[in-house]
C-alpha cells in the first residue's frame, strides 16, 4: 500500500468538502468520501428520505411521499428523473444508470445504456426491489422470482438453473449475488477474476447481500455478522455484531448495526471509509464507487470536531489536528478515541467541515 502524508490527504480530501454556510440545516441525508460530482452534497432543503442509493458518481433517494431526487454526475441522463414517474416504492443505482420500482410493481430505468442496462424487459410487473452493476439489472419479483437484462459479457445474467424462490438480490461490476429463501443460502455467478463469485463455506445461511465492483457481501442470519469475499476478501472489523444493513463500493464496505452506528472498511483513499463524527442514528446505508451515504435521524448535529470553541469546524480545528498530528497521547483530534492522532481522526474532522455553525 503506497502511503500518503498528512498535508498530501488534507489537500485531496479539501476538494471533496462541501462549501459551508451560516446557518446551514442538517438534512437527512448524509455523504462522504469522494465528492467530485458533487454526490455527497444532499439539497439542504431535501425532505425526509427514507432509501438512498449510490451508483459511481451519483445519489438517489426516495422520499416519503414517494418522489425521488437524483443529484451528482448527469453526463448519462442518470440524474434526469422522468416527467410523470408516478409514486416510487424503491430505487437502485448503477454505475452509471438509475432505476426506480413504482408501487404498480412496474420498473422505470434511465441513463447510460451501452449494455442494455436501461431497457426494462416488456411487461415486467410485480417487482418488489431491483438492483444493478456495471451494465446488468436484477429484478426480484413478489414470487420470489427474478429476471434480469443488461450485459453478459462475464455471464452475469445468466440465471443458473433450479435456484428456486430468491428472498435478496445484488448485482456488482460484472457479478450477480443472491439468496435463496428456502434456507438462506448464497449463490454468486459472473466475473470471478477476484473471487468475488466463489462464496466461502463459512457464509452459512444469509438475510441480505450486497455487491462492490469485485467483492460480495453477505449478512448472515444466525448471528448478524458480516462475510465478504473476493478483492476484499478481510478487514471485517473484529467485534462486529448486530448488524442490520450492508453496503459495497468499489473497494469499500458499509454496515449498519441495530443500534443506529455505522461502521466502514476496506479503501480509504478519498476518505469513504471514515465515519463523519455528527453522523447521528442511522436507519440505512450505501456505498458509491469511493463515497458513502447514510440516512440519519438526528435533528441538529452537535459539533464534536470544534477543537477551538469557536461552533464551526473549519481551517482552525484543522490546523490544530495538524499540530498534534502523530500523538501517541490521545487528547484534542483523537475522535475514535484510540490514543492516537492519525488519518481516521482527520477524516472524521473534514466530514463536518463547515456543518457545525448555529
Amino acid at each position: 500500500m503506497r502511503s500518503t502524508s498528512p498535508i498530501l490527504a488534507v489537500t485531496a480530501a479539501l476538494i471533496a468538502l462541501p462549501a459551508s454556510s451560516a446557518g446551514a440545516q442538517a438534512t437527512k441525508v448524509r455523504g462522504w468520501g469522494e465528492n467530485f460530482e458533487r454526490q455527497t452534497m444532499a439539497p439542504v432543503t431535501l425532505p425526509d428520505a427514507v432509501q438512498v442509493a449510490a451508483g459511481e458518481y451519483h445519489t438517489v433517494v426516495r422520499l416519503a411521499d414517494g418522489t425521488i431526487r437524483v443529484w451528482g454526475r448527469n453526463f448519462e441522463g442518470q440524474a434526469n428523473v422522468p416527467t410523470g414517474l408516478g409514486t416510487v416504492a424503491s430505487v437502485a443505482a448503477g454505475e452509471y444508470c438509475t432505476l426506480a420500482v413504482l408501487t404498480s410493481g412496474t420498473v422505470r430505468a434511465w441513463g447510460w445504456n451501452n449494455g442494455g442496462q436501461t431497457d426494462v424487459p416488456a411487461g415486467l410487473s410485480g417487482v418488489t426491489k431491483v438492483d444493478a452493476g456495471w451494465g446488468h439489472c436484477i429484478a426480484l419479483k413478489s414470487d420470489g422470482s427474478i429476471v434480469m437484462w443488461g450485459r453478459n459479457d462475464s455471464g452475469q445474467t445468466s440465471v443458473p438453473s433450479g435456484l428456486g424462490p430468491i428472498l435478496d438480490v445484488a448485482a456488482g461490476g460484472d457479478h450477480t449475488v443472491v439468496v435463496l429463501q428456502s434456507v438462506g443460502t448464497v449463490r454468486a455467478w459472473g466475473r470471478n477474476s477476484s473471487g468475488q463469485a466463489t462464496v466461502p463455506a463459512n457464509v452459512g445461511s444469509a438475510l441480505k447481500v450486497a455487491c462492490g465492483k469485485w467483492h460480495s457481501v453477505a449478512l448472515r442470519s444466525s448471528d448478524r455478522t458480516v462475510r465478504q469475499w473476493g478483492s476484499l476478501s478481510a478487514g471485517v472489523p473484529t467485534g462486529l455484531t448486530q448488524v442490520v444493513d450492508i453496503a459495497a463500493g468499489n473497494g469499500h464496505t458499509v454496515a449498519l448495526r441495530a443500534d443506529g452506528t455505522v461502521r466502514a472498511w476496506g479503501s480509504n483513499t478519498a476518505l469513504q471509509s471514515s465515519i463523519p463524527l455528527n453522523l447521528g442514528t442511522v436507519s440505512q446505508v450505501a456505498a458509491g464507487g469511493n463515497f458513502s451515504l447514510a440516512i440519519s435521524t438526528i435533528a441538529t448535529p452537535p459539533c464534536p470536531g470544534d477543537l477551538n470553541g469557536d461552533k464551526l469546524v473549519d481551517g482552525s480545528d484543522l490546523g490544530i489536528l495538524i499540530g498534534a498530528w502523530g500523538s501517541t497521547s490521545g487528547g484534542a483530534g483523537d475522535f475514535d478515541g484510540d490514543g492516537r492522532i492519525t488519518g481516521l481522526d482527520l477524516g472524521a474532522l473534514l466530514g463536518d467541515w463547515g456543518r457545525c455553525m448555529d
